[in-house]
């Protein structure tokens, strides 16, 4: 780094004149053009790309998929490393109710795990994975209902005193091949809708689905709280999960 030093004065003082401080002892600098510094061509930047490919690592993961019966024979696992807004994945089959990667990189990872008609994990697991780690774990997945129920409130917030209309889908869950829970609506079910406590039904309290699995009702809120309706469908007694009813305005 050069540093530039400025200094005052019209020529070199008289022989007589003892300087009293170092500054005083500087000749003036002559009268130079700026220097103008032209910079040196950087290294061109490497731009280092996370290879999106989970295999050639040191990591591992490994684990077993259960069901409510015990071991899953004949799962499909998905195991999926994410790399910006890409992914590698990996399908392993769980033969023996076990499953095994290894070789594999870290990173960010996501695996599902399902087994057509009816068995699934319901949430992905997710999670960072070291360069050499290996990470064990199991995966419990849940049956899918025979007979399963979808809510929706007309108007979305239940009124503290008017009526207002509960429409209930009936379906069947079935797990497809790729692992996605689809619904199948069953149509022509006869149900009841049954309540307890904070509600009343107004009307009719029985009801068949129609071509597209579902059935409307009419309640209205007793008092503010929580509260308790039921549908049956057949053998079946499933929860409608309503929200409370509000208290009524002051």
């Amino acid at each position: 780094m050069l540093l530039a030093v400025a200094c005052s004065g019209s020529g070199s003082p008289p022989p007589t004149t003892v300087p009293t401080t170092v500054e005083d002892t500087l000749a003036p600098l002559p009268s130079t053009p700026p220097t103008t510094f032209t910079p040196l061509p950087g290294r061109p930047r490497t731009t280092l790309t996370e290879p999106v490919d989970m295999l050639g690592g040191g990591a591992r993961i490994n684990g077993k998929v259960i069901g409510p019966a015990g071991d899953v024979i004949g799962a499909t696992v998905r195991v999926e490393r994410l790399v910006n807004d890409q992914v590698s994945t990996r399908d392993l089959n769980a033969f023996n109710g076990g499953f095994d990667l290894a070789g594999i990189r870290g990173g960010a990872y996501r695996v599902r795990a399902w087994k057509q008609p009816d068995l699934l994990l319901l949430e992905p697991m997710t999670f960072f994975l070291g360069a050499d780690e290996t990470k064990s774990f199991d995966m419990r997945v849940s049956r899918v209902a025979d007979v399963n129920i979808r809510t929706t409130l007309d108007p979305d917030k239940p009124p503290a005193q008017d009526p207002y209309s509960v429409t209930i889908l009936l379906f069947a869950g079935t797990v497809s091949g790729e692992g996605a829970l689809q619904a199948i609506p069953r149509p022509q079910s006869p149900v009841q809708l049954v309540t307890g406590a904070g509600l009343t039904v107004v009307g009719l309290d029985r009801g068949i689905t129609d071509s597209n699995g579902r059935v409307r009702f009419q309640v209205r809120c007793l008092a503010a709280g929580p509260v308790v309706a039921d549908l049956l469908v057949s053998t079946f007694r499933l929860g409608l999960g309503l929200p409370d009813c509000p208290a009524v305005p002051g």
